[in-house]
């Protein structure tokens, strides 16, 4: 799964445009515009500053639908990213701002005024779909990636590999988001009114917001997955939405029931529960009637691909990945090499590799961005790896000092100001940009050296001094080297953010803040500077060159296990040009699509390597890639929920 932005979070983060209608709507009918007093002042512009983000998404969403057309987008692409960007970072600031404002207030539930009760309660359902659809995308990923790893092919047609995950997978995560956002407020209000019983039908709320729970757990069953795995649509019955409707109606007429409707949190849920059931009715019936006005008669598209985009599709996402379903091969699928990069912990790494391994890789690539041989003596690949050895160190008892002397000692400090957030997330963002680097390069290590155990053994045993040496003498012990080299790396790296954003929070200072920012990524890049000073040691000439990729998950077939229709290919590692039914294979013994190998990971050891590596691996895909930086909010809610719990006990 590729990882090309990773600041696409931020779309996520910008919010759905169904969402932003039910929530503009439901606000408009549940609080309306009372008269500003000094109490409800700071309330009052809260909910306002919602509003106009909710409305400027909805506005923005018109003028891309009336431009949804192929020839009126191909003008206004630019300006539609434009429009994007502008409501995206407006709604992120009124969220920031909804968050300043719950720092602020003080048992604002106990507040006599009813309409400050509600307004508060309003503002906390709001951050709670603000976050819900941050953490429904990393469900949503989590799930994909835990059944790749446990090796179901979740992309059969071979064309995943040239879209950013989320730009891949952004309309299933919005249908998804419908289900999972609405299950997460009919829970917050049932919590609530088991904490906080109302004065008034506090037993039919309770009974409503379970029976809302209960039918969005029936919707996804039934309405998910919004694509499968081949990309194609999954198609809803009509009796599914009438039976989904009557279910919705039930929970209307409950609502019924209330005695009290004015103003009242439970019938704002409700709102907005049948506002965003409509929509996705609405939204689905249109893509189908989009997608069957502009199919031929036998069924191919009319206008190519784009043309069988779902309209409403390609207002959300305007991009051409809806419409991509053209099955590829695994020869068509572009093969990702390992770089060795500018830093202590790779130079480190290649001296563990056999030489003779390298001068092979020599000989069958002619290209001279692939690593060559490199003339070490055993003191000078001794001397890298300890070097690598003493950054380690040094990170490592740099790290514990800042914990002992800062984290651990820290307190939470009041936001005086709300400009002080600002500050605090483009900081979290620098921090993350500085070790993205760092957090991938730690990952490819350990997928390398559990895909290549083998480039580890020992063949120039003509040079040892002994007679008795077997090819297997040491292996493990440099595989585990190599393995821990990519995890220290990683570890470090993972520590040093969350050690950023826990820090950056206790700051009140911008000029602090950048100051604790340049101090964290000096630590990170520490290795980086280390391998610089390297200036005139022979094992530089490895910075920047590549590492040759001979096994691939997808070549683990048995035979008899093939694929249907195609023959294996029986190749050795180092052969190229070789064709089976499907097609030529690219040139070079890395891409052999349908080699019949035997499987390097089969013992337990490697086995549990590769267990540590992709738990990480989906942890990193799922969240971190994306939605580390907004930690930072995560944190600042976490610490005011505590706060105000402590006072209130």
């Amino acid at each position: 799964m590729r990882l090309k932005e990773p600041f696409r979070g931020f779309n996520l983060v910008g919010g759905h445009t169904l969402f932003h209608l039910a929530l503009l709507v439901t606000s408009l009918i549940s609080l309306q515009f009372p008269a500003e007093t000094k109490a409800n002042e700071d309330f009052l512009y809260t909910v306002n500053m919602l509003r106009v983000a909710h409305a400027l998404d909805v506005l923005f969403a018109v003028l891309k639908f009336l431009g949804a057309s192929p020839k009126e987008y191909a003008k206004h692409c630019f300006t539609f990213k434009i429009l994007d960007t502008v409501k995206m970072f407006f709604y992120l600031g009124a969220a920031m701002y909804a968050l300043f404002h719950e720092t602020q207030t003080k048992k604002a539930l106990e507040n006599p005024d009813r309409w400050i009760r509600r307004a508060e309660m309003w503002i906390l359902i709001e951050l709670l779909v603000f976050f819900g659809q941050v953490f429904c995308s990393v469900f949503f990923i989590f799930g994909v990636e835990l059944r790749g790893a446990l090796g179901v092919n979740t992309d059969p047609n071979f064309i995943r590999f040239k879209y950013d995950c989320l730009e891949f997978y952004q309309s299933d995560i919005g249908w998804f988001s419908y289900i999972f956002v609405m299950l997460g407020l009919h829970a917050f209000c049932l919590l609530k009114r088991i904490h906080m019983p109302s004065k008034s039908d506090n037993s039919i709320k309770l009974f409503f917001s379970s029976w809302m729970i209960f039918t969005r757990f029936i919707q996804l069953y039934l309405l998910m997955p919004y694509r499968r795995d081949d990309r194609s649509y999954t198609t809803i019955a009509n009796a599914t939405w009438i039976g989904l409707g009557v279910l919705e109606l039930v929970g209307a007429v409950i609502v019924c029931f209330f005695s009290d409707l004015n103003g009242s949190i439970t019938a704002g849920a409700a709102i907005v529960d049948v506002i965003v059931f409509l929509g996705q009715f609405v939204m689905y019936m249109v893509n189908t009637a989009h997608k069957q006005n502009n199919a031929g008669t036998d069924g191919s598209a009319v206008g190519g691909a784009k043309a069988q985009e779902p309209l409403l599709s390609r207002v959300a996402a305007a991009s051409d990945v809806d419409g991509d379903r053209t099955k590829q091969s695994r020869q068509q699928k572009s093969q990702r090499s390992f770089e060795v990069a500018d830093s202590i912990y790779n130079l480190a790494f290649v001296t563990l590799l056999d030489p003779v391994v390298v001068q092979e890789w020599q000989a069958e690539h002619k290209d001279s961005g692939y690593l060559g041989h490199i003339k070490l003596t055993d003191a000078e690949a001794v001397s890298v790896f300890q070097g690598v050895l003493i950054v380690i160190g040094i990170q490592i008892v740099t790290l514990v000092l800042i914990t002992n002397e800062f984290v651990l000692s820290l307190t939470f400090a009041p936001t005086e100001t709300f400009n002080i957030l600002i500050p605090r997330l483009i900081s979290c963002f620098y921090m993350h940009s500085v070790l993205a680097a760092e957090i991938k390069n730690g990952l490819d290590t350990m997928k390398y050296v559990v895909n290549h155990p083998g480039h580890f053994k020992r063949r120039s045993l003509d040079e040892d001094d002994h007679d008795d040496t077997v090819a297997e003498d040491g292996l493990y012990i440099r595989i585990c080297y190599a393995f821990l080299l990519g995890l220290i790396q990683y570890v470090v790296a993972i520590i040093l953010e969350i050690m950023s954003i826990i820090f950056l929070n206790s700051q009140t200072s911008y000029l602090f803040i950048l100051i604790c920012y340049a101090s964290l990524a000096a630590v990170a890049s520490f290795d980086n500077m280390y391998a610089s000073a390297l200036d005139e040691h022979p094992i530089r000439q490895a910075a920047g060159k590549k590492l040759a990729v001979t096994f691939n998950r997808y070549m683990c077939f048995q035979p008899g296990q093939q694929p249907e229709g195609q023959a294996p290919a029986m190749v050795s590692l180092n052969a190229h040009d070789k064709e089976d039914n499907s097609g030529p294979i690219q040139a070079g013994f890395h891409s052999q699509a349908l080699a019949v190998l035997e499987n390097p990971r089969q013992n337990c050891f490697l086995k549990f390597l590769r267990v540590i590596h992709k738990t990480l691996r989906v942890f990193h895909v799922s969240f971190f890639f994306y939605f580390a930086p907004f930690l930072m909010l995560f944190y600042q809610f976490y610490v005011v929920s505590q706060q105000k719990r402590k006072d209130s006990s």
